[in-house]
């Protein structure tokens, strides 16, 4: 079955030898779509990135390449938001900007949950009840262990938390608005483009620090501008 940005699990059916395993690989079934899914979220910011900051016919090896090396969605969406205010500065894309913003910033709360699956694992418990245990769990039955170990387990430890399959499921839900937001970003930025072609066309690709306009004007000479010479 290939993975596409139209979800449909209505045909698949999974079966185990017990309703346990049943459940355990549904969830894990469902993590994988999640997760394979999310791809097209990480696709789509890179191809956010090199729009605002590649001229229409000019190489884009080393802006990728760049990009490719960050490795989180939050830092990643810290720099598009950061190339956001730099390339469309202009108050007439200001409904835009502000749009896009919230919808980066809301990918990054939705990866928190992408995160918790990742690094998670479906797994009978010790009453035998197939669950999901996201990945900080891990670190909470070492120190149950630890405790153990010396013969005292303190009352104000959490209880692990465990996810059954509805659980899983409203998740992986919730991922899908990720692949929806990224790719109305990418189709905006290009209809931006393309209806206010003129405007943006003086938009700068290079940016000083703070959203501040490179200054396309520079002086001829080797000075630093606030140095160079006026006539009189």
């Amino acid at each position: 079955m290939g993975v596409s940005r139209v979800q449909d699990q209505s045909h698949l059916k999974i079966e185990g030898e017990t309703p346990e395993v049943t459940s355990i690989a549904v969830m894990q079934y469902l993590v994988g779509f999640g997760l394979t899914r999310w791809h097209f979220v990480e696709q789509d910011l890179t191809f956010a990135y090199l729009m605002l900051t590649c001229p229409s016919g000019s190489p884009v090896d080393g802006p990728l390449a760049s990009f490719m090396e960050i490795q989180t969605i939050e830092a990643k969406a810290r720099l598009l938001s950061k190339v956001l205010s730099q390339v469309l500065y202009q108050d007439e894309v200001e409904p835009f900007r502000t749009w896009a913003k919230k919808a980066i910033n809301r990918i990054v709360t939705l990866n928190d949950i992408r995160n918790k699956l990742a690094h998670g694992m479906a797994r009978i418990n010790e009453v035998g009840k197939p669950v999901f245990m996201p990945y900080f769990n891990v670190a909470h039955e070492f120190r149950i262990r630890a405790y153990k170990s010396v013969g005292s387990i303190p009352g104000i430890l959490i209880p692990p938390v465990e996810w059954n399959e509805n659980d899983i499921r409203q998740k992986v839900e919730q991922l899908e608005e990720g692949p929806r937001l990224s790719f109305e970003l990418v189709q905006k930025i290009g209809a931006l483009f393309a209806d206010q072609k003129s405007l943006l066309e003086k938009a700068p690709r290079m940016t000083l620090d703070r959203g501040l306009p490179y200054d396309q004007n520079p002086p001829t000479s080797d000075l630093p501008q606030e140095q160079v010479p006026t006539q009189d």
